[in-house]
C-alpha cells in the first residue's frame, strides 16, 4: 500500500496506466470492428508482440511447496522455540523431561500445520487447474472482413 501511494504521489502510477492506454489506442487505430484485422496488420502485430498465447508460469515441485510451508514467521518461531526446548533438555536431561515433551509438541504442531496448509494449497491449485478446462481451446477470428 505504501509503495502504491508513493508511486501515485510521484506520478509513476498514472504514467504506467497512461502507457497501457496509449498502447491499446495504438493497436485499435486501424481496427474496423466489423472487418477485424487485415492480414498485413496481423503479421505486423505478430512480429511486434509475438503470438497471442498464454503461457503458464513454471510450477514448483510438490516437495518445494511443502518445504515452503515451514518458511512462514509462525512456523519459524515455533521451530526456534522447539529447538530451545531441546537445548534446555540437553543441558540437564536428568532433572525434568518437560522441555523434551514441549519440544516434541512444538515440532509436531509445526509439522501438522504445514501438512494441512500444503494439502489445502494443493487442493485449491487442483480446483484452479479444473477451471482451465472451461476455457475454449479455439476461437473464431474475423480477418479481412470474413
Amino acid at each position: 500500500l505504501l509503495l502504491l501511494l508513493t508511486l501515485h504521489e510521484k506520478g509513476s502510477l498514472d504514467a504506467m496506466g497512461a502507457d497501457k492506454a496509449d498502447r491499446g489506442a495504438e493497436l485499435r487505430k486501424d481496427l474496423h470492428y466489423g472487418d477485424g484485422l487485415s492480414t498485413e496488420q496481423y503479421k505486423a502485430n505478430l512480429a511486434r508482440f509475438g503470438p497471442n498465447a498464454l503461457t503458464p508460469p513454471p510450477s514448483l515441485p510438490w516437495w518445494v511447496k511443502f518445504l515452503m510451508q515451514f518458511a512462514n514467521f509462525f512456523a519459524v518461531l515455533l521451530l526456534a522455540g522447539g529447538a530451545l526446548c531441546f537445548i534446555g533438555y540437553g543441558i540437564d536431561p536428568d532433572k525434568d523431561p518437560t522441555n523434551l515433551y514441549l519440544g516434541v509438541v512444538l515440532f509436531a504442531v509445526v509439522m501438522i500445520t504445514a501438512t494441512f496448509s500444503y494439502l489445502q494449497e494443493a487442493k485449491s491449485e487442483a480446483i484452479m487447474e479444473g477451471f482451465k478446462k472451461l476455457i475454449p481451446k479455439q476461437t473464431h477470428v474475423t480477418r479481412n472482413g470474413t
